[in-house]
């Protein structure tokens, strides 16, 4: 994926681009919400709209998040 920021902004960082053009939804059985995109914090916490979890992981494991992209 290439995403190219026409915007002349002394600010403009990767952050910012991918909250403008990166959409989350959640996908189950009988409904699909949109979900607002956050930050993957440096104590383990990715905050995803109003809430937070905590994310633990054991030595030598991997956690890869599914996102889909639209």
């Amino acid at each position: 994926m290439e995403i190219t920021a026409k915007k002349d902004d002394k600010d403009l960082n990767p952050s910012s681009i991918s909250h403008d053009y990166i959409n989350i939804t959640q996908d189950d059985k009988n409904t699909v919400n949109k979900l607002r995109d956050g930050y993957l914090l440096s104590d383990k916490n990715i905050k995803i709209g109003q809430n937070i979890t905590k994310i633990k992981l054991k030595k030598a494991k991997l956690h890869k998040p599914c996102l889909s992209m639209s």
